[in-house]
């Protein structure tokens, strides 16, 4: 049956059907063109003379999907069974939100992934509409799978026919309350109101008298299923998983990633750059098209978020083909990209004659496709030579990659090794032994040589295919770092060992012999690199099957990588895994911008029996705190010895000091409300803030003793006063300039609470149990001054005092009179003219930043560099109430009283982490969060 776009629905004969007409296709019609967009030529045949003609079939094209540009509005029809629970599971405000305009809406998911192109403007939620039927009515099981009737979709519509003309939009979202089974998205044909369009549907399902589920609070399988509703389907692994791949929102691409503890459910990463280009968002002068006979080196620039300049794809023919090909993207952590398994070039093999018709390139083909073997990344060159592809990884960017494209056989670069571990080993100044895998067709004869005397090859130094490589390095007893290469097949791994004299930072380190705690195996002193103990997912012999076994480095709190260069992680191992196991290696995140999520860093299998290092570069994870786990997955067969794991180190070499620092927002943070932008810089004539590409000045030269040891000099410190509302929900870009010179960039997520800037007159307090520790209680107030919530001891702002005096042009605007006060903020207000701001706080001078720009002073003053600011931490006063002076050149023009509440002495407590619903907030049904941000010792809001 052929579907036509009116949604006539057409017979087809197709019994004469050429067989090899089909065998492009990949199989019988229904499974090979189920669902896809086609053009059919064939004649009208008279088969009966009381039926009408039907058509015969001479041949059958597929073709893309039309284009999903410009405004999509989509529709919302909350209906519940009606043997349902009387009370929804959310408000229509909820599923407003989900498919809203702000981080992370729909509407902002898909205007971000598309580049704009796609618009879901006028989309309207409607509902709740009971339904006529119980739930029984209309579905149906079959083993453990919940069916649905299309019955259930045409009584949700009728119960909405009043309140929708249903032509007026692209898309339906069904959600259905009380209901289990597994979400959906599609295309269908429906006739409302007179006509009959092409709709794009998703059925999303809610239960809690049920079987528990939560589509209804899942970011990914809205965005997940409205991708299928566009026409979308299923991307993958070449292993039959179509969830298996976390580079795709239409596999895996969010799925594993929770975000419960925001309650965000899931959040979908972009899809891949094939199916943006058939749904029409990359423009034709952004892709690159490699011609037979070619050498091209060029820029891709990453998938999300990208520059205005270099390609977003390229697409690599295969042979003849015109359904066979290669496309080669860059994927960075940029926007709903964060959630990424890592950074790298990614190709995928495209068969648009399969259902699932791209899939990742994986070359070390262990049933992975989101660890290193399907992640290319400078130096690593992936070769098809049957059908005469090249792709070299020349080098990164901050913003992507530089790939070279060739598809001329005879200047292929001279090696037939697809992927090695590592590049670029990094060691400490004791002797040891390590092994490098790699990956090579069963044809490739490699072989490896040393170039350095102290680097000896103990095994595999020749071989055919997949291997490994044994090398033993002497210790260095000089006192600085060395570097000596190996050479496999061709390409080169730079072993660098550091010398005793080198200065080291060590972030953690576990030998193993005093750990009090573990997810999973336990010690065995049966084997160890060192000392008595090893770790082993078996201390009582061969592990057991189907059972999966962790380690954590550390067991509690995280590896804080803020101030490294180059991190590495070393450890020993030695493992035996039976067939169809795996131990693998992960680095848990907890500083990108929004959760912790598992990112591969190696995957071992088969059986290397006796101990050696392993040295796996960290340098992804700089700016982030991390806990190193390890992993062994087994099946429900065979036994063997398992996995030994011994003196785990993550280190590096003490990174030169810095001569600027912008501490504030971290990395990836999230901001709210009115808040500050801060670091230090040993010299500046000016520091310039841009947000989103809008300069800013900061005040500069408040005085931060810590930075004495590093500049010589106290008077370093920069801020800017900031109300984030003023950018609006969703992603924004912070950049520092030293003189017009960048050295900082980073991204943060703003959460407001609708359009306006500077809301006024709510109010509110809420209690915050076991923070800061279990069986205490925080207490927080909505302090309007600051748009932001500040911790408080319960009691009510007292005091007053005035921020300005007659005949002095100067105000203080923050701290606002007699306010609660708590963690890192700023002082600050303006001055027409002034040689000096001081502020006394408690009687302790300090000397303020001035000059900074207030355009809002110019029809007072008479121009605008009138801006002064102190970057301050309330903790260092301690709890309670405090004096505030401001003075212009010795003379007071403000005076006023703080409550302060910490939590403790320690100034700047670190470790402390947490995230609270606050219901209700700002108003009734409104729901927000808020989560410990460490760098302002300070609550912000999270969706």
């Amino acid at each position: 049956m052929l579907i036509e776009d009116s949604g006539e629905q057409l017979e087809l004969l197709v019994s004469d059907l050429d067989s090899a007409l089909m065998e492009q296709f990949g199989g019988p019609v229904g499974a090979a063109l189920h669902d896809r967009r086609v053009r059919v030529l064939g004649v009208w045949e008279q088969t009966r003379p009381d039926a009408p003609a039907s058509f015969r079939v001479s041949a059958i094209e597929l073709i893309d999907p039309p284009p999903v540009t410009g405004s999509q509005p989509w529709v919302t029809l909350l209906c519940r069974f009606a043997d349902a629970p009387d009370e929804p599971p959310y408000p229509v405000s909820h599923y407003e939100n989900m498919m809203g305009s702000a981080y992370p809406g729909m509407a902002h998911y898909w205007k971000e992934v598309s580049y704009g192109n796609l618009d879901l403007a006028d989309s309207v939620v409607v509902g709740w509409y009971e339904l006529p039927q119980p739930h029984s009515y209309y579905a149906s099981w079959s083993g453990d799978r919940t069916y649905y009737s299309g019955e259930v979709r045409e009584h949700c519509m009728d119960m909405a026919d009043a309140d929708v003309f249903f032509p007026d939009f692209y898309g339906i979202n069904f959600a259905f309350y009380d209901a289990v089974g597994l979400a959906g998205g599609a295309p269908l044909f429906i006739m409302r109101d007179g006509q009959t369009h092409r709709y794009g549907s998703t059925r999303l399902l809610e239960s809690e008298s049920r079987r528990s589920s939560n589509d209804h609070s899942n970011y990914f399988t809205w965005a997940h299923e409205m991708g299928h509703a566009f026409d979308l389907p299923h991307s993958g692994d070449p292993y039959g998983n179509p969830y298996g791949s976390a580079w795709d929102v239409m596999s895996g691409g969010g799925a594993t990633y929770s975000l419960e503890d925001f309650g965000l459910g899931n959040i979908g990463v972009h899809p891949i750059a094939y199916y943006k280009d058939r749904l029409g968002w990359i423009p034709s002068e952004r892709k690159y098209v490699a011609p037979p006979g070619s050498i091209q080196t060029l820029t891709l620039e990453r998938l999300a978020q990208p520059g205005p300049e270099g390609y977003l794809m390229a697409q690599i023919p295969i042979g003849e083909s015109r359904t066979d090909f290669y496309t080669v993207e860059a994927r960075r952590f940029a926007g709903y990209d964060n959630d990424i398994p890592d950074e790298a070039v990614v190709i995928h093999k495209v068969d648009t004659t399969r259902h699932r018709s791209a899939q990742v390139v994986d070359v070390d083909n262990n049933g992975d496709v989101n660890d290193g073997g399907a992640m290319w990344t400078p130096g690593e060159i992936f070769t098809d030579s049957e059908n005469g592809i090249q792709v070299s990884i020349e080098s990164a960017s901050s913003t992507g990659y530089q790939v070279t494209i060739n598809t001329n056989p005879a200047t292929f670069t001279t090696t037939c090794i697809q992927w090695l571990s590592s590049l670029t080993p990094l060691f400490r100044s004791n002797g040891g032994r390590a092994s490098i895998e790699l990956l090579a067709p069963s044809t490739c004869q490699w072989t490896v040589e040393s170039h350095a005397p102290w680097l000896t090859l103990t095994a595999g130094s020749s071989g055919r295919g997949k291997g490994s490589v044994f090398y033993a390095f002497a210790s260095n007893t000089s006192l600085t770092t060395r570097t000596g290469t190996l050479t496999i097949d061709g390409q080169t791994v730079t072993v660098t060992q550091m010398g005793v004299g080198d200065p080291l930072s060590v972030w953690s380190e576990d030998d193993m012999e005093n750990r009090g705690s573990f997810l999973g195996g336990g010690l065995t002193s049966a084997s160890s690199h060192s000392g008595t103990y090893a770790w082993t997912d078996s201390p009582e012999g061969n592990y057991q099957n189907d059972q999966v076994s962790w380690l954590s480095i550390p067991s509690s709190y995280p590896i804080d990588l803020t101030g490294a260069t180059s991190p590495t992680l070393t450890f020993w191992h030695r493992y035996d895994f039976a067939s169809g196991d795996k131990g693998t290696v992960y680095a848990c995140v907890h500083d990108f911008p929004h959760f912790c999520t598992d990112r591969t860093l190696r995957v071992f299998a088969g059986s290397q029996t006796t101990w050696h290092q392993e040295s796996l570069d960290l340098s992804p994870f700089v700016g982030t705190r991390i806990n190193v786990v390890f992993r062994l997955d087994s099946d429900a067969s065979g036994t063997a010895d398992g996995w030994y794991i011994d003196d785990v180190a993550v280190f590096g070499p003490v990174p030169p000091p810095a001569s600027a620092v912008l501490e504030n927002p971290s990395l990836g943070s999230f901001q709210s409300g009115v808040g500050v932008i801060s670091g230090w810089a040993c010299e500046a004539e000016e520091i310039i803030i841009e947000l989103d590409g809008i300069p800013l000045q900061a005040g500069y030269g408040t005085t931060r003793e810590d930075t004495r040891s590093v500049c010589g000099d106290a008077n370093n410190g920069f801020s800017l006063l900031w109300n984030w509302n003023n950018l609006g929900a969703g992603t924004h870009t912070v950049r520092a300039l030293i003189d017009g010179v960048e050295f900082a960039n980073t991204t943060v997520q703003v959460t407001t609470f609708g359009e306006e800037p500077f809301p006024r007159g709510w109010s509110g307090t809420f209690d915050l149990p076991d923070f800061p520790t279990s069986g205490e209680t925080a207490v927080v107030r909505w302090e309007e001054s600051l748009q932001n919530f500040v911790i408080t001891d319960g009691q009510p702002n007292t005091g007053g005092g005035y921020n300005r005096v007659a005949g002095i042009e100067a105000i203080l605007g923050n701290p606002s009179l007699g306010s609660a006060q708590s963690g890192v903020g700023v002082i600050s207000g303006w001055a027409c003219e002034a040689e000096e701001i001081v502020i006394e706080l408690d009687g302790m001078p300090l000397q303020a930043a001035y000059g900074t720009v207030r355009e809002d002073t110019r029809s007072v003053c008479g121009d605008a560099d009138n801006g002064f600011s102190l970057l301050w931490n309330w903790n260092n006063l301690g709890p309670g109430t405090h004096t505030v002076r401001a003075l212009l050149d010795g003379v007071e023009f403000a005076n006023t009283t703080v409550r302060v509440t910490t939590f403790g002495e320690d100034p700047f407590p670190r470790g402390l982490s947490g995230t609270f619903p606050i219901p209700d907030f700002p108003r009734p049904g409104e729901n927000k969060k808020l989560r410990w941000e460490q760098s302002l010792q300070n609550f912000v809001i999270i969706p």
